[in-house]
């Protein structure tokens, strides 16, 4: 619903739990929309079909892939090589190597998982929940054993610590790229 209006927008599927767009409260899952959203993250079929329509009906060259963890889920990677698309995906946070996606755990910078995801649930890294930390945790140990991201042809990494992460988690070093995000450094000049 905040997506701004869009020629693909009947793609997107329909989100399990609907929030009103304009106001900053959601309504709590029920147990069976609880289940369904905690199953889509592992694998969500509702986007790999959206994926495979928008593939067919539109013939893209490439799909630049963001932030496709926990509720499009990597199903959509499955889309794209199985109509023989070429993946790039942007690495914007930690998520195939942290649980929590931020390296960061009570109030400081932390690198526990990448001695093992289990570091996760013994600290409940996800909202405090150990519900939601082992969904995580099983989410990403899913995706990395089922080889998903071995179907991606370039990945983008914003910064060499996230190359650097993403090469000693075995992925392929000359398929991790690393483009730095830029950020302004002083106030731009105002423009007449």
């Amino acid at each position: 619903p905040k997506t701004i209006p869009t020629p693909y927008e009947n793609y997107f599927p329909e989100p399990v739990v609907r929030s009103d767009a304009h106001k900053i409260q959601h309504q709590s899952p029920t147990p069976a929309q609880a289940l369904q959203i905690a199953s889509e993250a592992v694998y969500n079929r509702r986007f790999y079909d959206a994926a495979r329509r928008l593939i067919c009906d539109h013939r893209p060259d490439a799909a630049y892939l963001l932030n496709i963890n926990n509720h499009i889920s990597p199903s959509v990677i499955d889309a794209c090589h199985e109509e023989g698309v070429p993946v790039v995906m942007r690495m914007s946070d930690f998520n195939l190597v942290c649980a929590s996606n931020m390296y960061y755990r009570d109030g400081r910078p932390c690198t526990d998982c990448r001695g093992g995801l289990h570091h996760a649930i013994q600290h409940r890294c996800v909202h405090g929940s150990l519900a939601k930390t082992a969904l995580s945790v099983f989410a990403n140990s899913w995706h990395r054993w089922s080889g998903v991201y071995k179907k991606v042809s370039a990945f983008v990494a914003p910064s060499e610590f996230m190359r650097q992460d993403l090469v000693g988690l075995g992925f392929d070093p000359a398929s991790v790229h690393q483009v730095n995000t830029f950020v302004e450094t002083q106030e731009a000049p105002e423009q007449p």
